[in-house]
């Protein structure tokens, strides 16, 4: 019987963690890229749905759902607990945000002049 390092398996779950999930809001519209670390959190604690995708249909899953489900329907990329086995999730589905996150690019010098330069030709001028 081989002994596995846990200090291996500790790493390779790290990175899985890391991995992104897509957030969608209440309206379905994607909003956000979070780590599936936070996804998972957003999960248990009752604030998000997993959206998993088989044959065309889309299925929500709450935490114990997506529990059951990742026992029925194991995945190689599935993180280990002391007494649960989790896929990791690739959408989540937010329950009550259904506002687009705000994107506003700072009016600055910065961001105006590389844009107008090829426009105006006193701004291709080198001092």
């Amino acid at each position: 019987m081989a002994v596995i390092d846990s200090r291996q398996l500790i790493p390779a779950m790290e990175a899985l963690l890391h991995q992104p999930v897509l957030v969608l809001n209440r309206l379905w519209q994607a909003v956000n890229i979070c780590s599936a670390r936070r996804a998972l959190t957003m999960l248990f604690e009752g604030n998000a749905q997993v959206v998993h995708s088989e044959d065309g249909d889309f299925n929500t899953f709450g935490f114990h759902q997506w529990a059951d489900f990742s026992e029925d329907e194991p995945d190689p990329e599935s993180i280990q607990g002391v007494s649960i086995k989790l896929r990791l999730p690739r959408v989540i589905l937010l329950k009550v945000y259904d506002r687009m996150p705000r994107k506003e690019v700072k009016f600055t010098r910065h961001n105006i002049f590389p844009a107008r330069q090829k426009h105006l030709p006193i701004l291709r001028q080198k001092t």
